[in-house]
């Protein structure tokens, strides 16, 4: 079963408050292993492994060619399929995922460009925008130390 289904059936049962285990990274794991064991908790691993040595790939390529983080959105979209499929195994149960159908399917792959696209973009734009280990609340604050300097000054 998917983890949301046990933690929608878990909170009917329960009729709690608690927040969603997303959240709670310890209690997630707790969650998987209890209801599932070690092979429902390693869920989509190897997909996971398989994307970003994929991904870094492909970015490393382009970089060649292409500013880093042009690189990073191309390789996000051409990878959009690899991506879904990564998804689809860690979140469905085992005996669901054959009723995914295979790569290489191009039409899923159109669908899936605007969405890869957009949050390829967001991502980059963060992280290039205030670097790692900057939060937006320090950029804020930066810019604000600067608007103030330049207009004493």
């Amino acid at each position: 079963m998917s983890i949301l289904i046990l933690e929608t059936v878990e909170k009917q049962a329960n009729a709690s408050k608690t927040p969603p285990s997303s959240r709670q990274p310890l209690r997630t794991i707790a969650v998987l292993y209890r209801k599932g064991g070690l092979r429902f908790l390693l869920n989509g691993i190897g997909s996971a492994c398989t994307y970003w040595a994929m991904h870094t790939s492909v970015v490393k390529l382009l970089s060649f060619l292409l500013p880093s983080p042009v690189a990073y959105i191309i390789a996000s979209v051409l990878l959009a399929e690899t991506h879904f499929l990564w998804t689809a195994r860690t979140i469905l149960p085992r005996d669901q995922v054959r009723l995914v159908p295979k790569p290489c399917d191009h039409q899923r792959w159109k669908t899936l460009v605007i969405p890869a696209s957009i949050y390829a973009a967001a991502n980059t734009v963060m992280t290039v925008s205030f670097g790692p280990g900057q939060s937006f609340t320090t950029q804020l604050r930066d810019i604000g130390l600067y608007v103030e300097t330049a207009a004493a000054g």
